[in-house]
């Protein structure tokens, strides 16, 4: 998972995020309701990313997906304005189905 700073558009044709500014292992990821629905959850703990304006997250994959920035296959990009403070934590999900 990994948030960026840039609010553009997300487009079919993303591959990365716009400006991507930090990037971590997703939480969990759990079978969902339906068959081949997968729940993955990212969380931030309330000690990193505090006075970000965060403006987009996206979600990545593949063995090429790894700590390094724009690494990875984007399984999904959406835009999401937050500035994020050190008195919370956040929690992303996505719902996907295979």
């Amino acid at each position: 998972m990994a948030v960026g700073t840039s609010n553009t558009a997300p487009a079919v044709t993303d591959t990365q995020l716009g400006n991507e500014v930090f990037r971590k292992q997703v939480t969990t990821y759990t079978n969902g309701g339906s068959t081949g629905e997968v729940l993955v959850t990212a969380y931030i703990a309330p000690s990193e990313l505090n006075g970000t304006a965060i403006a987009e997250v996206g979600f990545f994959a593949g063995n090429s997906a790894t700590a390094t920035a724009n690494s990875g296959v984007l399984l999904a990009r959406g835009l999401y304005s937050h500035s994020k403070v050190s008195t919370e934590s956040i929690s992303l999900q996505i719902d996907l189905t295979l």
